[in-house]
């Protein structure tokens, strides 16, 4: 997730309860995304990494309608997240947890700009290009494995959203019979080492398609704010 994506989320929030709106051009990736959903008959996404809930509002401001059900372990972002989807009857938000290769508690480090929080640890390139992505603090938190989660009917056309800043691969891993179900993923994924221990871009590419996934889109992500470079890039994945 782009580090500045929480202070233009409280912008555009603020500006809404005085009657404006600001549409920000990365909207039209979420109206790309609504189109694949209605392709696919999407009935249900599962929002790995909601942070405050940024995807998921701005899934419903493409008007997509069907069920939501996020997943946050940050305590601060999760309360903020809640309160976001107080008053949508069909988002659901689960108990406060990182999704994860197995079932236990980890410990969160926490970014000084949230988004760029991780259970793993960050790297200087990261940091160099975003200094708001510092950590500041630790916290625990529980993890489930997504297979263990009924909070979602795996019959009901499903798409998996994961933004987890590294932690791709530990979900992947917690949801061998989830990714049986599901029929499209959309991953955060690095093409510059980020955090330490993390699976890289091509790693992520190569397991997609060993499931039987194809590439619908790819679109950038965080770039360094010096050089240029793409760091993260959204890649969209179908099954044929």
């Amino acid at each position: 997730m782009n580090p500045a994506t929480p202070i233009k989320f409280a912008i555009q929030r603020t500006l809404r309860t005085i009657g404006w709106e600001i549409r920000r051009y990365e909207l039209a990736e979420m109206a790309q995304l609504k189109r694949y959903l209605d392709v696919h008959g999407i009935q249900c996404v599962l929002d790995i990494g909601a942070n405050i809930g940024q995807f998921a509002s701005e899934l419903r401001t493409s008007g997509y309608k069907g069920r939501i059900v996020s997943f946050e372990p940050q305590s601060d972002a999760y309360a903020r997240l809640t309160a976001a989807a107080a008053n949508d009857a069909e988002w659901t938000v689960a108990p406060r947890g990182a999704v994860g290769s197995a079932a236990g508690e980890i410990e969160m480090n926490i970014s000084d700009n949230s988004v760029s929080s991780s259970a793993l640890p960050i790297l200087d390139q990261h940091t160099d290009s975003a200094p708001s992505s510092r950590y500041v603090r630790t916290e625990k938190a529980p993890v489930t494995r997504l297979d263990d989660c009924d909070l979602f009917d795996r019959k009901v056309p499903t798409f998996l959203k994961i933004d987890t800043q590294g932690f791709e691969q530990h979900v992947l891993d917690g949801a061998p019979d989830t990714l049986k179900a599901v029929r499209g993923v959309q991953m955060e994924m690095s093409l510059a080492p980020l955090y330490d221990g993390q699976a890289d871009f091509l790693a992520l590419m190569s397991q997609m398609k060993a499931l039987g996934f194809d590439v619908w889109s790819i679109n950038p992500g965080f770039a360094d704010a010096k050089t240029g470079r793409l760091l993260q890039a959204d890649a969209t994945f179908f099954r044929p």
